[in-house]
């Protein structure tokens, strides 16, 4: 096994991350005006507010106490990222000047899902199969497929990694109601049940901090938080009604405890999608690649643990990630068969169960993943794979599968075309300004072994 790099670690802190609240609920419970009010506090140096679908930023600047700056956007979801980004900016220079927090209201982020849905909606109706549907009935259901749906998902987490690592306060506002509850198997309303779904993204509330709803019924909920002493405890504890003269403000730096100069900027670990093997593989294909960069390939893939990663190779053939790259490799270091190589295959041909040029040619095409029309076609590592499986077969007198092929692999070992091989570079030989290659790494991820050799392998490393 590979020696892994030597990781930092560090204790927790304990600092408390800036609140990222979500306020939901029902029409005309409340909601914006809530925010409108937070807006005023003396312990924020600034607000902004995001006004997406709703009309009403402008009149809440009434509010008592209210006092934020209406953010212009355009409507496209490319707009709306770059405003939460330009607030992000301002409320980063405010915590590095050691200003009081800045304060970011979005207003809604229901309607930032639904443009999200609609974008996904008119994508799927470009597909084939829904295009039919609709130009034999234009009102027919179409399918989103889940690649669309996922597309959406990625675009509203470019959002929400924005509000996580808010270097000052965010609240989030959405429209929340009740509604048919659905049998999960069946996907059938359940007779006389209701749920409850805040109408946004559906991981909205596993990345706030702070739930609040409110209703023009029920006394507004603190349905939960993120608070290590007094919290609630879900499943144990019932969301928490508020008093009659609750707020943010109260709700923030009171209940929560948050400290602005106690707190900290989370560092939020998102995943980083690597590169495809296939795409390391179209690198590696380029004409006009370097050694170097097939050796950083090269490491990249083993890196990725793609040892065992079937790619297309340029003939169109599937061949294993590794031996594509290692083959390039010895193509550019000018790796060719050697006559010692020549002389082993011209003894192993004649112990195996191929007759004529035609299979031994199809044997070898199966064994490499491409087309070859004679030795020399081979690199020394390719030559090493075939000689490895001809000389476990000639033990155990098992054959592997191989298919045919119409032409000669035959040529006389030691011939003129091997006599040419004479002085060039032998297998793992390294080239100029080229950082060598491990040999155990090349035989275990060619998987170079002959059949019985790599459970005997494994059998060592445990020590048996």
């Amino acid at each position: 096994m590979d020696a892994p790099r030597e990781y930092r670690t560090h204790r927790p802190s304990g600092l408390k991350a800036p609140p990222l609240v979500l306020l939901e609920g029902g029409e005309k419970c409340g909601k914006s005006y809530k925010a409108a009010e937070f807006t005023g506090s003396k312990r924020l140096s600034r607000s902004f507010w995001i006004e997406f679908a709703e009309v009403t930023a402008e009149e809440y600047g009434q509010v008592p106490g209210a006092d934020y700056e209406i953010v212009e956007w355009d409507g496209t979801y490319a707009d709306f990222y770059g405003a939460v980004q330009w607030v992000y900016l301002q409320a980063e220079k405010a915590r590095k000047a050691g200003e009081k927090d800045v304060c970011l209201v979005i207003d809604t982020m229901s309607a930032e899902w639904e443009l999200l849905r609609a974008e996904a909606n008119n994508r799927a109706k470009g597909n084939r199969s829904n295009r039919i549907k609709l130009e034999e009935d234009p009102n027919a259901e179409i399918t989103i497929s889940a690649n669309l749906w996922n597309d959406a998902n990625d675009r509203d987490y470019q959002v929400m990694k924005l509000l996580m690592t808010f270097p000052g306060i965010v609240i989030m506002i959405s429209r929340g109601k009740k509604t048919a509850a659905f049998d999960e198997a069946s996907g059938r309303p359940l007779d006389g049940k209701t749920d409850y779904r805040v109408e946004a993204n559906k991981q909205i509330g596993y990345r706030a901090s702070c739930w609040v709803r409110l209703s023009r019924d029920e006394k507004p909920q603190l349905i939960g938080c993120r608070k290590v002493v007094g919290g609630t405890q879900p499943g144990i504890d019932r969301p928490i009604a508020l008093r009659k003269t609750w707020s943010l403000e109260w709700l923030i730096f009171e209940h929560l405890g948050y400290d602005p100069e106690k707190s900290h900027v989370p560092n939020l670990i998102t995943p980083r999608p690597e590169r495809t093997p296939e795409q390391i593989a179209d690198e590696a294909r380029l004409p006009g690649i370097t050694l170097s960069r097939l050796c950083e390939l090269w490491e990249e893939g083993k890196r990725s643990r793609y040892g065992s990663v079937v790619v297309p190779n340029e003939h169109g053939q599937d061949e294993l990630l590794p031996h594509l790259l290692q083959r390039r490799i010895d193509e550019h270091k000018g790796v060719r068969v050697s006559q010692a190589q020549l002389d082993r295959l011209g003894a192993l041909w004649p112990k195996v169960a191929l007759n004529g040029a035609d299979e031994r040619l199809a044997f070898v095409r199966e064994i490499v993943g491409r087309d070859v029309n004679g030795p020399n076609d081979l690199s020394g590592i390719e030559m090493e794979r075939v000689l490895a499986r001809l000389d476990a077969w000639a033990k155990q007198e098992s054959p592997p599968a191989a298919g045919t092929g119409p032409d000669d692999l035959a040529h006389d070992a030691g011939g003129p075309e091997g006599d040419a091989n004479d002085g060039q570079a032998q297998p793992g030989d390294s080239g100029p300004d080229e950082p060598p290659l491990d040999e155990d790494d090349l035989d275990e991820a060619h998987r170079l072994s002959g059949p019985g050799e790599q459970a005997d392998r494994e059998l060592d490393r445990a020590g048996v």
